[in-house]
């Protein structure tokens, strides 16, 4: 794999998004190369325990907001985030729903 360039991997989880990744490697639009499992395990690595790690923090501040939380089986790590993150995650994801702000990406032509 080239890691001296910006690089990202792409999984394509069907037959569908495996035929766009191909339509745009052919055309020149993306350049594709195999990884290996260890490659895609070590890429996800910090996403993967930083979600658990997290969870606590967002649960949290969800109750904290009264909002509806599934009843957890599992006992969940002190995370070592700050409840002023989760907030920001919270306020942008609860944000970007409101009718206001898809019409403002709308106007600005991201959405």
């Amino acid at each position: 794999m080239c890691r001296d360039t910006p690089w990202s991997i792409i999984l394509a989880r069907s037959e569908f998004a495996e035929s766009i990744v191909n339509e745009m490697s052919h055309a020149g639009l993306l350049v594709t190369e195999p990884v290996s499992f260890e490659d895609v395990v070590r890429s996800q690595r910090s996403n993967l325990t930083s979600k658990k790690y997290r969870q606590r923090r967002r649960m949290a501040v969800c109750r904290a907001t009264g909002m509806a939380l599934p009843k957890w089986d599992v006992e969940l790590p002190e995370g070592t985030t700050s409840y002023l993150h989760e907030i920001k995650v919270l306020m942008s994801k609860r944000l970007s729903r409101t009718p206001a702000v898809r019409w403002l990406k709308k106007v600005a032509g991201r959405g």
